[in-house]
């Protein structure tokens, strides 16, 4: 549960920032990538897909971002990628735990867990 005060309304609009930039992907993936890639710090690593990889500059970032949402969109998934909850559990004054939960629309067709597509299992 967050609390009025410490890191956790920090925590919880930097989130629902985060969600607005992702948003912005069935629309507008250049957008997109160069707001959610504001969200991250210098060097960040990211492992995503079975490869890892380092970026330097915001430039960098927005640049893999937008190659993982348009792999995502080539793949049949899109990039309509929603924010369905958020819990923000204080651990300290300055961290927390962020609990996200996604939601993927694909074909205007949200698909959470447990959801099939054509009766099969989604996952």
């Amino acid at each position: 549960m967050s609390s009025s005060k410490g890191i956790s309304p920090h925590a919880t609009l930097f989130t629902h920032s985060y969600a607005r930039a992702t948003a912005l992907g069935s629309t507008d993936p250049q957008a997109s990538a160069t707001a959610m890639s504001s969200h991250y710090l210098p060097n960040l690593t990211s492992f995503t897909l079975g490869t890892t990889t380092t970026v330097s500059t915001p430039a960098e970032a927005a640049k893999g971002t937008l190659l993982h949402l348009q792999k995502l969109t080539k793949a049949g998934v899109g990039a309509d990628i929603r924010l369905i909850r958020v819990a923000v559990k204080e651990i300290s004054e300055f961290s927390a735990a962020v609990f996200v939960t996604w939601e993927l629309v694909v074909d205007d067709n949200p698909i959470s867990d447990g959801d099939t597509v054509d009766g099969d299992d989604f996952w």
